[in-house]
């Protein structure tokens, strides 16, 4: 199969189903623990992984199997019998579309609000609960209500699969002109980014105060974890504000090399965004990391080790141990 001779195509897919399963792994072990994981933070995890999900699956779709195939391509007859503006082709290829770009304001807003969840956390920790709680379900509604206003002209028009002989491969295409469809999206999530970019600076600046020169563990992952964050969001805003210059001036023609790597960094950065927050959380919580080995019974034998266990029980542990030995003895 000439999908699996094509190198970004088996990595990208690869980490992509490996992060996939490491997503749903972690959601699962929330759900289990929700007695235990209360923070409203974990709740909104949950419904970032559907969200995600949904996503992950419909790129390939859109973007994944189309820039993968070539004219001879195993998959290439379906996107030649979808390739103009039949009722076949509209029925099929419209709804994935919108999705594509329904999913794009939703996956962006709903990030915003993780940022600024972690910011009111920081900053207003009392009032954190009853805040987040409460504004939670009114976003999420909002995130998927508001972008209809735009998208439905996708659905409402023709989309189709285009060859491109330049990069023999297949590509997603609508009637309505691509400098169109990023009328308002791309201003929104350059600007949905840059409030990211500012929270997630705010929140480090007062973290770095609250850390100090102090140990403390939460509050020294949680400045870390704002960082990558940080840095995430930053390399969003500036492939975003190059993409829009690009598609908006028509600069395709006049700078190659940047179009070029905007259509190679534009996949991975979808995926940094959609499968980061898995390992992210993996990283710097160690209750997640407990729960996640908990599920598993061969891995429970690890339970004890200091990057799963808290100090506090391992010396606990370590006490008890020490009390059965004694006993023995």
């Amino acid at each position: 199969m000439d999908l699996l001779q094509n190198p970004r195509f088996v990595i990208t897919t690869t980490y992509g189903i490996v992060g996939m399963l490491l997503y749903t792994w972690v959601s699962v072990a929330i759900l289990i623990n929700r007695h235990i994981l209360k923070s409203s933070f974990f709740k909104l995890f949950v419904i970032s992984y559907v969200i995600n999900d949904v996503i992950y699956a419909n790129s390939f779709i859109t973007l994944r199997l189309p820039q993968s195939t070539g004219i001879n391509g195993t998959l290439a007859e379906f996107f030649k019998n979808h390739d103009s503006c039949s009722e076949k082709a509209q029925y099929q290829i419209n709804i994935s579309h919108t999705l594509h770009y329904q999913f794009a304001y939703i996956q962006y807003i709903f990030n915003f609000y993780l940022c600024l969840h972690r910011f009111i956390a920081i900053y207003f920790p009392l009032a954190k609960s009853k805040v987040c709680i409460a504004a939670a379900w009114i976003i999420v509604l909002l995130s998927f209500i508001l972008p209809i206003l735009d998208t439905k002209r996708i659905l409402s028009n023709c989309s189709y699969y285009q060859y491109s002989e330049k990069n023999d491969s297949f590509c997603i295409v609508s009637t309505i002109e691509r400098k169109e469809l990023y009328t308002w999206l791309t201003p929104l999530l350059i600007c949905i980014t840059v409030i990211n970019i500012v929270l997630n600076t705010l929140s480090f600046l007062k973290m770095n105060r609250i850390v100090g020169n102090r140990q403390n563990m939460p509050k020294s992952n949680l400045l870390k974890l704002t960082i990558c964050i940080a840095m995430i969001d930053a390399f969003l805003a500036i492939l975003g504000f190059l993409n829009a210059y690009v598609v908006t001036e028509n600069a395709s023609e006049n700078h190659i090399l940047m179009a070029h790597w905007i259509s190679v960094l534009t996949p991975f950065a979808s995926d940094v965004l959609t499968l980061s927050p898995p390992i992210l959380l993996l990283t710097f919580s160690r209750s997640i990391r407990r729960s996640c080995i908990d599920m598993i019974p061969f891995l429970r034998r690890f339970n004890r080790h200091p990057w799963f266990a808290s100090p506090g029980s391992i010396m606990f542990a370590a006490r008890y141990n020490n009390r059965v030995e004694n006993l023995q003895n």
